[in-house]
């Protein structure tokens, strides 16, 4: 029998959050209480999160070397991108050609995702380890990202599509 593991995030199992969220995103002023409950989660530990995020993509993208999968020119699904698309910039930057990320309701915020990015610098080193350009690569493709003006021309220009 094949057996998953099953990630948590904060200290909230993941089911019992995707339970909650379904709830709010039914009642009036959920998704503005569900904004406001991301402080008790993620945003309350903002490096840590984003910590946590990359430790997982290099967790994800190991198991892909394992099975001799490279990222390079591939196209990539992400479902749940929340806030801030810190897997797919990951992707991006390793050589993914095509992240095609989704969320039920547009969660996807410029300023947290500005200042994930600005995160994602003390992480170049771990994410080049996983792409084929190496290190230069991905310091060249962060910079690129670091000068798009605005969310949607960063996401265009990572080959993101939310």
């Amino acid at each position: 029998m094949l057996r998953l593991p099953v990630y948590s995030i904060g200290t909230m199992h993941w089911k019992t959050k995707g339970w909650v969220q379904k709830v709010l995103s039914d009642v009036p002023g959920g998704k503005y209480l569900n904004d406001r409950l991301q402080l008790i989660g993620g945003l309350r530990n903002f490096e840590h999160n984003i910590a946590s995020k990359v430790s997982d993509w290099e967790q994800t993208c190991q198991y892909l070397s394992d099975v001799r999968f490279g990222i390079s020119g591939v196209k990539i699904v992400e479902i749940g991108t929340g806030w801030y698309p810190v897997l797919p910039i990951c992707f991006s930057l390793a050589g993914a050609s095509v992240i095609k990320t989704y969320d039920i309701q547009r969660h996807i915020n410029a300023k947290l995702t500005s200042r994930a990015l600005a995160e994602l610098e003390k992480h170049l080193d771990s994410i080049a380890k996983f792409c084929t350009d190496g290190p230069k690569g991905v310091r060249a493709k962060y910079q690129q990202m670091l000068q798009a003006p605005g969310i949607d021309e960063l996401l265009h220009l990572s080959g993101i599509e939310y």
